[in-house]
């Protein structure tokens, strides 16, 4: 938990502080067995640590944790015991009823049995013929194609417009113009870089 007051301090730009270091310190007493008041650890550790609510309610919270760990941790342990001393009992008492060969070989038994059932199950749904599907003598009805009827579409309303019209005929005009001029230049050649060098 400390990580988390020291990263509070960093991100709030705080260096760490002697009382920071002390009250870790006491804490750990604390959480050893030493449980004490939060309050008057803050009135004993000055207004440095009063004036730091993060650092002040961290502790508490390890205080709390601490105290509740002990006391859960008294109150399970006889529980604890006696439950490992009446497991042990039935686990003894259990591995000598049944025998070790036998539940290898009806483990086996069970995994072949779960083989051949996943076999059968396979080999109906591929050789047995679904009545749902059609017949089952496996002659296919004729199918007929059906035409579609066929729906005209209507030209849009701007089809006839004037300025729509003009728009049309400029671009095959410009079309024309782009495909009857020569794009490549004749008067520009390569270089002949196909020179004779020897050494």
């Amino acid at each position: 938990m400390s990580f988390m007051s020291n990263w509070g301090n960093m991100l709030l730009g705080r260096p760490k502080k002697l009382s920071q270091v002390k009250a870790k310190e006491k804490v750990d007493k604390e959480v050893s067995g030493n449980v004490k008041d939060p309050v008057q650890e803050q009135v004993q550790q000055g207004p440095e640590v009063v004036g730091d609510s993060v650092a002040a309610d961290i502790k508490k919270f390890k205080g709390f944790a601490g105290n509740v760990k002990e006391t859960i941790s008294s109150s399970l342990q006889p529980v604890i015991k006696k439950g490992a001393r009446s497991g042990s009992g039935i686990t003894s008492s259990a591995s000598g009823l049944i025998d070790k060969k036998f539940l290898q070989r009806l483990i086996k038994i069970f995994l072949v049995l779960l083989f051949v059932m996943v076999l059968l199950v396979i080999g109906l749904q591929l050789f047995i013929p679904d009545d749902n599907n059609g017949p089952s003598n496996g002659s296919n009805p004729e199918e007929t194609p059906v035409i579609p009827t066929y729906q005209p579409t209507f030209p849009s309303v701007y089809s006839d417009d004037k300025e729509v019209l003009k728009i049309e005929e400029d671009l095959n005009i410009l079309e024309r113009e782009i495909s009857g001029t020569r794009i490549d230049e004749t008067t520009l050649n390569y270089p002949d870089l196909d020179y004779k060098i020897t050494f």
